[in-house]
This record gives C-alpha cells, sequence and structure tokens, in this order.
C-alpha cells in the first residue's frame, strides 16, 4: 500500500491521543460512608486520516470498556477545538449521567 486511497471501501482509518480528566467528587466507601474520591474520565481524541470526515477531530469520553453518549461528543478542525467542545460538553455532568448503568434495565 502507498497511500491511504487504497484501503478496502468504507473503511476508516484514524489516530487517537489519549488525555486523562481526574474529578474530585464522593463516593459510598465499603463501610457505607460519604467519602472524597477522585475519579478519572480518560478522553480519546481521533483524527480522520481518510474518508468523509478526513482531516476532523472528535473528542469523547471513554470509561472503562464504555463510550460517552454521543451528546458528550466534541468535534472541530483541530484536536484543541475537539477537546474544548468536549470538556464544554461534560462540564458539570455526574459519571452516572455521561456513563448510565445499563444493568438496571433488565
Amino acid at each position: 500500500m502507498t497511500n491511504l486511497d487504497e484501503l478496502a471501501e468504507g473503511e476508516v482509518l484514524r489516530s487517537m491521543a489519549i488525555y486523562q480528566l481526574l474529578r474530585p467528587g464522593t463516593r459510598v466507601d465499603s463501610e457505607g460512608d460519604i467519602a472524597p474520591f477522585t475519579g478519572q474520565i480518560e478522553i480519546r481524541v481521533f483524527k480522520y486520516l481518510n474518508g468523509e470526515h478526513i482531516g476532523q477531530f472528535m473528542a469523547q469520553p471513554y470509561l472503562g470498556l464504555t463510550y460517552s453518549a454521543a451528546d458528550f461528543i466534541g468535534r472541530g478542525n483541530t484536536e484543541q477545538e475537539a477537546l474544548y467542545a468536549m470538556l464544554d460538553n461534560i462540564k458539570g455532568v455526574p459519571y452516572e449521567r455521561m456513563f448510565p448503568d445499563d444493568e438496571d434495565d433488565e
């Protein structure tokens, strides 16, 4: 392969940068008491290297094996634009809203 136009139809290649947002809060500890807690949200920023969105960036929160809902995605023409747009989208939003626990639906 000599260029990305040779990828199979429909395949999209992205590069990825990873950030970590440390967020103070509280949680219930093992004894049932509310305790201070610093949570960590991984933020993945993707740059599209081919396809329909070539050269564009998308940032999305990621926790464990779960990406956030689409409402919290940031997009931009630069990595910084996408990151800042995503940070605006999650400002003040609790973990439970970004990453709902689907087990309650069963």
